[in-house]
């Protein structure tokens, strides 16, 4: 069965942002394109990611997808560190408009996971990273992304599991203050998985 569903035309995704809600939600699907050096909004040289976010008060949980231009290369965590390719690749707390996350790559990504820092805004969202890529690595270092009217970009199969388990991740106590008590995004319970695009500043 396929994850995803048939990525949408990039006029569709790099659509106007939605305006964001009065209160800090990072809940939804948020797209962006991957583009090098001096190319700007060209769909066809550019790569596209995706993180598809569900926030439960302070606890955010989800999956990424990053591919390169016609998808030559991809990284959604289904080889990260256990090989599980199973469940949510992206776990993390919020504070206000920021949020602290670790998601599991499978190209070049250190097994402890990639660090970084997504702070929303009035319909966008950035995201930072805090370590250094490696070699290999697809996952960008800034990009801003734009929220999707899409709800998933997953197969709903598959974007049913992601949501329920997220819900269990959210509801699990805290190991210490600020820190969920989960196993590492890429060994979590369900087989749910991933998502597909708006502009950036990494280059392929």
């Amino acid at each position: 069965m396929m994850r995803y569903l048939i990525l949408l035309p990039a006029w569709w995704l790099s659509s106007v942002a939605v305006a964001a809600p009065p209160h800090s939600d990072f809940s939804g699907v948020w797209t962006a394109l991957v583009c090098p050096s001096g190319v700007k909004n060209d769909p066809a040289r550019c790569g596209h990611f995706v993180l598809e976010l569900f926030q439960k008060q302070d606890k955010l949980c989800g999956s990424h997808l990053i591919a390169t231009p016609d998808a030559a290369q991809m990284d959604d965590g289904a080889g990260g560190a256990g090989g599980t390719g199973g469940g949510p690749t992206l776990t993390g707390t919020v504070a206000a408009d920021k949020a602290t996350v670790t998601v599991a790559g499978n190209r070049g990504a250190s097994p402890a996971g990639v660090q970084a820092e997504l702070t929303l805004g009035r319909g966008t969202l950035q995201w930072h990273r805090l370590d250094k890529p490696a070699r290999n690595d697809l996952l960008p270092v800034n990009v801003r992304l734009t929220k999707s009217r899409a709800k998933t970009f997953l197969n709903p199969v598959f974007a049913q599991q992601l949501s329920a388990a997220c819900s269990m991740i959210s509801i699990q106590p805290a190991d210490h203050e600020g820190t969920p008590a989960t196993t590492p995004p890429h060994q979590q319970l369900h087989p749910g998985q991933r998502t597909g695009l708006a502009e950036n500043d990494r280059h392929f």
